[in-house]
């Protein structure tokens, strides 16, 4: 990545942090100040509640229950009872315009009517209450005596016979405008209930207040995030510089370790490639030297020596073909040559080619292959390549008189095909395991031969991965490593 790039992407970083900042900034002094409406809200709502309540209890402090008693329908509204309770509520609607309706109820005194039924008593009389030269539309009607009122939606109402209550909020009351009510009962000498007061106060000075304390709340919101903006965009400012330092710094420090890994990368390649070559190199050499002393070696022994010179020279072919595959892999220009291929035949083919190195090992090979043989699409070279490198690998950490087997087994229903090899050394710890099929990457065990594990298993794990399949490394039972090789 260049200097520029870094720099560009700390920088989008860093005010990707700033907008994280600010969004939570604003989410934070929104809920605030959200909750700081709603508690104003609530204490204004609990002042005009309590206020409601004191205007009922005082009107209901004020009248006499036995002229409510002497009210039982429109033809007692000539009565001076009538119009003295009129007069008194008429008075005290004047003393505040915030009130919008002061009338008297009672429970219906019609045949089967239900708790919730009540009826008007005493009602205000058209008046323009609000002296705007004009009796309004909620100024023209008045509610007659004994006229039919549905309280079931306000339960504040139906429990005012026992004691004083109001509204919890603003509520709908059609054909009436929104109103916040309190009720108070209306007691005779015995203290019985003869009719509640009720106190509607209007709905539109409530919301008037609200509106001005949403304006003066708002703006102190507003003030604050502009405060806070600028903090932040000076955090920001500072962050960037100090980023830019920063990548900068760090962008020589990459650059160094690039530079130290792949020095120690050239060295360990260079040290695995002389390690993995010198042995079959050794046994070529051996072997010439003894056919070269003439009368030495007898013609029998010379041919088997031919032979297993060939074998060192096919391994060390073998070896340079699995750096050509690797190189092909890591420049993408590896394509596989997927033919139907009976892997079971493989494997035995391979057991005849190893059979010179098991036998110098003293090592023996077991097959688990199924009678039956069966055709999978695979590339036959590289799955040579593979079964090579795995038993290379098996016969390394394989002491003397112990056992190499190689199970196949054909895929069943949701299975892939699963090839397995398996020797009888000291095993591999879980840490080395993950290890095993990286480059360069070596086991914390050391096999019986002294060899460390090479690109055989990196090939391994690059040809598996070509098909699609799967290749890892498990514990044997009761002792070793199993190597498992899972195709689609």
């Amino acid at each position: 990545m260049t200097s520029k790039t870094c720099t560009g992407f700390c920088m989008f970083s860093v005010l990707r942090r700033y907008w994280l900042l600010l969004g939570m900034m604003v989410l934070t002094v929104a809920l605030l100040f959200i909750l700081l409406y709603f508690s104003v809200r609530a204490t204004f709502i609990k002042g005009v509640r309590e206020y409601a309540i004191f205007v009922s209890s005082f009107v209901a402090s004020q009248l006499n229950a036995e002229d409510i008693r002497q009210i039982n329908g429109p033809e007692d509204m000539v009565k001076e009872a009538y119009l003295r309770v009129q007069r008194y509520l008429v008075s005290v609607k004047k003393l505040d315009k915030d009130i919008k309706y002061i009338y008297i109820m009672r429970h219906s005194s019609s045949p089967n009517a239900k708790p919730t039924d009540f009826e008007y008593v005493v009602d205000l009389p058209v008046i323009d209450f609000n002296e705007n030269g004009v009796i309004d539309e909620d100024e023209k009607k008045m509610e007659l005596p004994k006229t039919h009122y549905d309280a079931s939606r306000y339960p504040a109402l139906m429990n005012s016979y026992e004691k004083a209550s109001a509204d919890e909020d603003v509520s709908p009351d059609p054909p009436y405008p929104d109103l916040l009510s309190a009720y108070c009962p209306i007691k005779d000498a015995k203290g019985q209930t003869v009719a509640i007061v009720g106190v509607d106060i209007t709905a539109a000075t409530i919301n008037l207040f609200l509106a001005s304390s949403k304006i003066a709340i708002a703006s102190c919101g507003i003030i604050v995030l502009l405060l806070l903006f600028s903090v932040a965009s000076l955090y920001c400012n500072h962050r960037i510089s100090a980023t830019r330092i920063r990548d900068m710094n760090e962008e020589l420090s990459q650059k160094n370790r690039k530079l130290e890994e792949n020095l120690w990368l050239r060295n360990e390649f260079s040290r695995t490639i002389v390690h993995d070559m010198r042995n079959p190199l050794f046994v070529v050499w051996g072997y010439t030297e003894l056919l070269a002393q003439s009368g030495v070696v007898k013609e029998e022994e010379a041919l088997d020596m031919l032979k297993l010179i060939g074998t060192q020279v096919e391994r060390m072919k073998g070896f340079l073909e699995d750096m050509l595959m690797l190189a092909k892999s890591e420049s993408g220009n590896l394509i596989l040559n997927k033919i139907p291929v009976d892997i079971g035949s493989l494997i035995k083919a391979e057991k005849e080619n190893f059979a010179p190195l098991l036998q110098l090992a003293e090592v023996s090979m077991e097959l688990d292959i199924p009678k039956e043989s069966r055709l999978v699409e695979i590339d036959r070279e590289l799955f040579s390549r593979i079964l090579d490198n795995l038993i290379s690998n098996a016969l390394k950490f394989s002491p003397k008189n112990s056992t190499i087997t190689i199970a196949l087994e054909y895929p069943k229903e949701g299975m892939h095909t699963r090839l397995r090899v398996c020797d009888q050394g000291s095993g591999i710890s879980n840490d080395s395991k993950e290890k095993l099929f990286k480059q360069f990457g070596t086991g914390s065990v050391r096999p019986v031969s002294g060899k460390q594990v090479g690109l055989g298993l990196i090939f391994c794990k690059m040809a598996v991965d070509a098909h699609h399949g799967r290749i890892y490394a498990e514990d044997n039972k009761p002792k070793g490593c199993a190597m498992i090789v899972e195709i689609p």
